[in-house]
């Protein structure tokens, strides 16, 4: 095969290549749109005199991709802790700067709260130092709110099945890497406990196990993976309320 030849048949394959996960891309996209069209955050009121829980962050926090709100992390805390009231203000879509305008919509004090956020920072490559500052104003805020602040962002985005094929892949586990320091580093500053989903091999149950635990658009999580999470929610939970 002559050189010229070989170059030709490269350059077909990589177009066929990239055309296809694009394809791929886009059927997901659509599928993610219908899902988050769906979702909706769980909420409960308990009653007056009841301790209460903030919610605040993305669509991890709104349960994109679970059968129902009661199958969101906000869902399996209040199952857990039946006495709390849950008010949720996540949206879909959110990034760490519309996180901090939620938790400025909030009224009162809050027993505990939850922020879910650095996703969308994550996939839309936001400023990591415009990042890192709203980040830090986002935990002072909270904390100002409730003694009790657990905050989490996202395991590896790169193993999304949405993301899960070169570059890609490459591209979002680093660019995770890079929010998940930030993160780590002001959580750590400020106080708060910080959940840390990202996990590598066989820690990571979801990216073992893809298809059990993500929704059909191969970005959100279903009921399965959302219930993973929320153990080392739980867990973390279990430690601040003490």
């Amino acid at each position: 095969m002559s050189l010229k030849l070989l170059l030709l048949v490269l350059v077909a394959a990589a177009v066929l290549y990239a055309a296809y996960h694009a394809v791929q891309a886009y059927r997901h996209i659509k599928v993610s749109a219908r899902l988050v069209e769906a979702a909706k955050p769980f909420e409960v009121e308990r009653g007056e005199g009841a301790p209460r829980m903030l919610v605040v962050g993305d669509s991890t926090a709104v349960g994109v991709g679970a059968s129902s709100p009661a199958y969101t992390t906000a869902g399996y805390f209040a199952a857990d802790h039946s006495q709390y009231s849950v008010t949720n203000l996540a949206k879909s879509g959110a990034r760490v700067a519309d996180v901090l305008a939620q938790l400025r919509q909030a009224t009162g004090t809050y027993t505990a709260v939850l922020i879910q956020a650095g996703g969308n920072d994550t996939i839309q490559f936001t400023n990591l130092g415009r990042l890192r500052a709203d980040y830090a104003l986002l935990l002072s805020e909270a904390k100002a709110r409730s003694a009790t602040v657990v905050a989490l962002s996202t395991g590896n985005v790169g193993r999304a099945p949405l993301f899960d094929f070169f570059p890609l892949n490459y591209i979002y586990e680093a660019r995770t890497k890079a929010v998940r320091a930030i993160i780590i580093d002001e959580a750590a500053k400020a106080g708060v406990a910080y959940v840390d989903l990202y996990k590598e091999g066989s820690d990571d149950a979801i990216s073992q196990d893809p298809a059990g635990h993500y929704a059909a658009d191969g970005l959100h999580l279903n009921d399965a993976g959302w219930a993973v999470w929320y153990q080392d929610i739980k867990r973390a939970f279990d430690l601040a309320l003490q």
